[in-house]
């Protein structure tokens, strides 16, 4: 079977996607190099300082799409924001109570959806990057008193 030029993009196409893909593999292999030492570590915390589920460092959905302006950056930042000082008082962002076995991994999720949003206010806005990151370095520091599984990096 002969191959058209049509083919022929796919098929690099393809190999490119699967390359990307086995490069990002292993730069998360390289970071996971010492887990078996942190679940041994893990499971020796308390739950409320136990390392967050892999659901629960999912994304939030209003910083994971497409470029954005300046302004949708900094509200996705003030919201992060928001949600991490109400489950470190133990709320959830309604106001009500949170399960004591959710509030780490909110925490951790809202902090990540923070840095996030802080360096794409970094990479939108040069002028209001010292802001976003002094306000993600106070946020960090409190993340990291009420739960200190959110300073081990993901």
């Amino acid at each position: 079977m002969m191959k058209t030029p049509r083919s022929t993009t796919r098929s690099i196409l393809a190999c490119s996607v699967l390359l990307a893909a086995g490069v990002a593999l292993a730069q998360g292999c390289a970071s996971t190099a010492s887990a078996p030492a942190k679940q041994e570590t893990a499971a020796k915390m308390s739950p409320e300082s136990a390392p967050p589920s892999d659901a629960a460092m999912q994304p939030y959905p209003s910083v994971t799409s497409a470029p954005k302006d300046i302004e949708t950056e900094e509200k996705a930042l003030d919201d992060a924001e928001k949600e991490l000082l109400s489950a470190i008082d133990n709320k959830k962002a309604s106001g009500e109570p949170l399960d004591t076995s959710d509030r780490c991994s909110v925490v951790c999720k809202a902090l990540a959806s923070m840095q996030r949003s802080a360096k794409q206010v970094c990479s939108l806005a040069a002028d209001r990057c010292n802001a976003a990151n002094e306000r993600l370095k106070s946020a960090t520091e409190r993340a990291k008193a009420a739960c200190p599984a959110c300073s081990t990096p993901t």
